[in-house]
């Protein structure tokens, strides 16, 4: 099936709620346009490195490149031309060398002495490229040919190995290459004399991005934390001739080592291109003519670049690419859908609604009916803090701040926030009739009760624990079960707040904790706690405990971390580690395991309570929609 704000699920799934378009995965260099505007080649950082060629309008992942060496470590600057691909890249080592497609040779490139090169820049047509090592020396080969012909190292400057922050650009016809060492100072090098400028100064702090205009004439500089300035300099006078200013995202907060914004030229002539708050900003260098189109809320770091006509713009954030038509304004197809891995996924008790949050917090709204997404959430979750009510009436959020938002589902907006804890929200849970909602956080043990809507504390619960994973209250209302990192299991009468008894998992921490629909019995999931590699650590277990007494039922071997229980309390549904598929099998013994359908490779799940639908998150920033009804889970005991 096919909907409207996604593309095509697999096969098994009903919806997608999001888009795999424009989501190449984790990368760290800007993506590269091809010669004629039509595609955009990126770097995905998954082991080994591969590259990615994705149709430019759509978004569509068109072809991947991948190479048979298995030297390859880390990938530092592409250059796409007319006659082909070439990467610089690092090998195992630090050894210099260049990756060339269509053919995927691997050129290691020519070195007196052993270099650690980590940052590199080509020039327009390929045929250069230009590595700083770990001594601060600037190298430039002949890429086709892999004869270095030209080594600078700077007269002054803090050189202080690989660690250091650096920066590197090389003009458009390979003239001239500039670079910076982990100070304030900007090096010069004239290639084809064969000798250093002076340095350019002016900068308050280091250095960390670098770019030339097209004719090589300008050179744009950036720096590190408090410095929110891009300086232009007239390369050939050594003077800097305009400052921009570039305040960034005053919602993101800055990141160490990170400039502020990043920026690039776009087109042929000296036009340059920066995030900066909500908007894309644009200067003309040589008529001073400035533009700004709104895009919304957009990290400021990410890496940026265009394509060759200046016509569109595309920039790299999180897992996904943001781009920008310049001349129509067209809106970037790829905002309506998560940046980041799918970490926690909540499903309405109806099954008609989803709530996903990603890696960073963003927390979305799905309609289950059709895919449609219904808005993001103005605020920043932390993982598994996101919860539908009993009666579906509110969604409660918890921020990584400690506070805790309530949305209400008829007004479709956030109506009650309040403060709960003084560290990162761990794990939320309803009492079964909605009335109330109890918190806990990673740190401290405390456990709050509050009151819904209103946000008024009922009382707290001191567990001890230093650090709590989980939380659960029985369906019938009558117990608060908290579980531990180092393996305790507290059970609370929940009407009275009154401890009743304390459990401990044998060898085991607990992360996770779910009552039967009965109420009368208990699981619990960890990791095996042992230094014996027979003993398999770090292996889930997991326990069934008699809620009312404390007893330990079973405890065994578990093939997943991420365990439901079936409505009728018969069966443990999950999908087993490093084999895509969801699984049933008896919830006492383990026997009887069967596969009830194969999904992708999962991060996060949430069921509908009759278990009829489940919503799985994946690492495609995307969540996938499944009905179950088919294999007729028994419903749940009254």
């Amino acid at each position: 099936m096919r909907q409207r704000d996604g593309d095509t699920p697999p096969e098994g799934a009903r919806l997608r709620l999001g888009t795999t378009f424009f989501r190449p995965g984790q990368g760290s260099l800007p993506p590269v346009f091809s010669p004629d505007g039509e595609r955009i080649l990126v770097d995905n950082s998954d082991s080994p490195p591969r590259l990615l060629i994705l149709d430019a309008r759509t978004g569509r992942h068109l072809e991947t490149l991948r190479t048979l060496s298995n030297e390859l470590g880390r990938l530092l600057a592409i250059c796409w031309t007319a006659d082909g691909i070439r990467v610089a890249c690092q090998l195992y080592g630090g050894r210099p060398a260049v990756l060339e497609y269509p053919r995927a040779t691997v050129r290691q490139l020519e070195a007196t002495d052993p270099a650690w090169t980590d940052y590199a820049a080509f020039s327009a047509d390929g045929e250069r490229v230009a590595m700083v090592d770990d001594q601060g020396a600037v190298r430039v080969w002949n890429a086709a040919t892999g004869r270095m012909f030209a080594r600078a190292r700077p007269l002054t400057g803090s050189v202080q190995g690989p660690g250091v922050r650096k920066a590197v650009a090389m003009s458009a016809d390979g003239r001239c290459v500039a670079w910076s060492v982990g100070d304030t100072r900007i090096h010069l090098y004239d290639v084809a004399a064969r000798k250093l400028r002076p340095p350019l100064m002016g900068h308050m702090e280091s250095v960390a991005e670098l770019a030339f205009s097209p004719d090589g004439a300008r050179l744009a500089s950036g720096a590190v934390m408090d410095e929110p300035v891009i300086r232009v300099w007239d390369v050939e006078r050594g003077e800097a001739v305009l400052e921009l200013p570039a305040l960034g995202s005053p919602s993101s907060p800055r990141e160490f080592g990170a400039p502020c914004p990043r920026f690039g030229f776009i087109g042929p002539g000296a036009r340059l291109a920066w995030l900066d708050g909500d908007a894309l900003r644009t200067r003309d260098l040589a008529t001073g003519a400035a533009t700004s189109l709104p895009v919304g809320e957009v990290h400021p770091y990410v890496p940026l670049s265009a394509s060759r006509d200046g016509t569109r713009v595309v920039a790299r954030e999180g897992y996904a690419l943001r781009t920008w038509n310049l001349d129509t304004g067209e809106p970037d197809p790829a905002r309506a859908s998560h940046f980041q891995p799918v970490r926690t996924v909540a499903v309405s008790p109806d099954g008609a609604l989803a709530a996903t949050s990603d890696d960073l917090g963003s927390v979305r709204i799905w309609d289950l009916a059709w895919g449609q997404d219904l808005g993001e959430l103005p605020l920043t979750s932390a993982q598994s803090c996101v919860r539908f009510s009993p009666n579906g009436r509110w969604l409660a959020v918890g921020t990584a701040e400690g506070q805790i938002h309530l949305w209400s589902r008829g007004e479709g907006r956030v109506l009650h926030s309040f403060p709960a804890h003084a560290a990162r929200l761990k794990d939320l849970v309803f009492s079964p009739d909605g009335g109330w909602l109890t918190s806990c956080a990673d740190q401290g043990g405390d456990i709050a009760v509050w009151a819904v809507p209103s946000g008024k504390r009922r009382r707290l619960l001191e567990s001890g624990a230093e650090h709590l994973t989980a939380l659960d209250c029985s369906p019938d209302g009558q117990w608060l079960v908290a579980g531990a990192m180092d393996g305790t299991i507290r059970f609370w009468s929940a009407p009275e707040g009154r401890k009743a008894h304390e459990v401990r998992a044998p060898d085991s921490s607990v992360h996770h904790v779910r009552f039967f629909p009965d109420a009368r019995r208990l699981l619990s999931v960890g990791l095996l706690d042992s230094d014996s590699h027979d003993d398999g650590p770090g292996q889930p277990m997991l326990q069934i405990w008699h809620a009312e007494t404390g007893r330990l039922l079973t405890s065994r071997r578990a093939r997943s971390h991420l365990l439901e229980v079936s409505p009728d309390g018969r069966q443990l549904l999950y999908v087993p580690w490093r084999n895509p598929a969801l699984c049933a099998e008896d919830t006492m013994t383990g026997e009887e395991p069967r596969t009830l359908v194969l999904v992708p490779e999962t991060e996060s799940q949430g069921f509908s309570p009759d278990r009829n639908v489940w919503v799985t998150g994946h690492r495609d920033c995307t969540a996938l929609v499944w009905d179950l009804a088919r294999w007729g889970f028994a419903p749940r005991p009254k």
